[in-house]
């Protein structure tokens, strides 16, 4: 019985033993864990401190103590308060202890952007956050608070909005300037343009006065400086009416409306109708066109320009072909004016657009070079669009895009 004693004895001494060896393994490891984590910990470049449950400092890393001023050995056994001072960026008020609001809630605190006011009484910005420490039955043992330094990020952040606060400052100064001067220079043309007329009339009909009442006695070269006296007078006056119908479009207030393209057209059509007439043009028209939100007036005075635009630019001896039709774009109508004219180069689709801007002789196409530049000017204030593109029939295609009537 004693043999079975001691052996049982021995056995249960081996496990007791070997029990302990391994208590004493694990122990180790924790230790090592625990101190690899400390390690680790103080090494990498957020600041780490961590709490007990009372809110008092049990840890700190490197990166802590260099922003906050406090080492280790000074900051442990401390409230947090006193390390850990924290104020609003925009009005420097005290922020409540991230750690407090932790073990109330219980949970992670959400990331912020405070000021972290330093031992010495520098500030830097931070964004930090908050969570709890657990034990294995899930108790709160602490806190652990993770922040990084962003002063050099919010400086240049600040630096980047005081720029973009000067630099927009600049441009609403420029515009109102540009804007000035733009009105001043409309101002000024129609005020010349509109003076201008008036000697223009006189000279016409002096001219016209002079052929009229001294043809028999005027010489032939005579009659014909007084003819071109006459045509010269025409072309400055439609020239004249040209800028003050382009500087009306920048100055007037306009009043957009639904309007119906088959009316807008079936009006130009009926006006335009004798130069329509002497030009033997043969307009078509695919009705119906839409409606659209646009400016009566304006236009009236851009399909006009199209459509003379159209039956001008033909080779000498044909007679203008014309078909106008609208394409459904969404939200947009778009009015296309086909001609088979002489068509224009892709390198000039932009051009044409411009004031004074003529890609022919006035000898061989006659005009001022500022309709297309006012339908342009008109497309703009009525908030649409407009371009030139090739005919497929050969020639070009004029078209317009305008906001379509809603419920069309």
């Amino acid at each position: 019985m004693s043999v079975t004693l001691s052996s049982g004895l021995g056995h249960l001494m081996n496990s007791l033993h070997r029990a302990r060896s391994r208590a004493e393994v694990a122990e180790r490891n924790l230790r090592a864990s625990e101190a690899w984590l400390r390690v680790t910990l103080r090494s990498i470049g957020d600041g780490v401190i961590a709490t007990d449950e009372a809110g008092r400092v049990a840890f700190m890393n490197l990166s802590a103590e260099k922003l906050t001023g406090w080492t280790s050995a000074e900051a442990i056994g401390r409230p947090l308060g006193e390390v850990f001072h924290l104020v609003r960026r925009d009005d420097h008020a005290r922020i409540e202890d991230p750690v407090a609001l932790v073990l109330q809630k219980g949970r992670e605190g959400l990331a912020s952007h405070t000021l972290l006011v330093a031992r010495d009484g520098a500030n830097y910005c931070v964004v930090n956050s908050g969570a709890p420490i657990r034990d294995d039955a899930g108790q709160i043992r602490g806190v652990v608070l993770v922040f990084q330094d962003e002063t050099e990020q919010a400086k240049a952040e600040e630096a980047l909005r005081r720029l973009n606060a000067e630099l927009e400052r600049r441009v609403a100064e420029r515009t109102r300037a540009l804007e000035e001067a733009n009105a001043e220079l409309e101002a000024f043309a129609y005020t010349i343009a509109h003076d201008l007329r008036a000697p223009v009339r006189n000279m016409h009909s002096l001219a016209d006065a002079l052929v009229e009442d001294y043809t028999d006695e005027l010489p032939a070269e005579a009659r014909e400086y007084t003819q071109r006296i006459v045509s010269a007078a025409v072309r400055m006056d439609d020239l004249i009416q040209d800028l003050l119908a382009y500087a009306r479009l920048s100055r007037e207030a306009i009043r957009l409306e639904p309007l119906d393209l088959d009316a807008v057209l079936t009006d130009v059509l009926g006006q335009m109708r004798p130069e329509l007439d002497e030009r033997r043009a043969d307009v078509s028209v695919a009705w119906p066109l839409g409606r659209v939100i646009a400016h009566r007036t304006t236009l009236g005075q851009v399909v006009t320009n199209l459509l003379g635009n159209a039956i001008k630019f033909v080779r000498a001896g044909e007679p203008p072909v014309v078909h106008i039709s609208a394409e459904d774009r969404g939200d947009h109508v778009r009015l296309r004016v086909d001609d088979h004219g002489i068509g224009v180069e892709p390198e000039h689709k932009e051009r044409i657009f411009r004031v004074f801007e003529r890609l022919h002789g006035q000898e061989v196409y006659p005009g001022t070079g500022i309709g297309l530049a006012i339908v342009r000017k008109g497309l703009e204030r009525m908030g649409g669009s407009c371009g030139v593109e090739p005919n497929p029939g050969g020639g070009s295609r004029f078209w317009i895009e305008l906001l379509k009537r809603e419920g069309v």
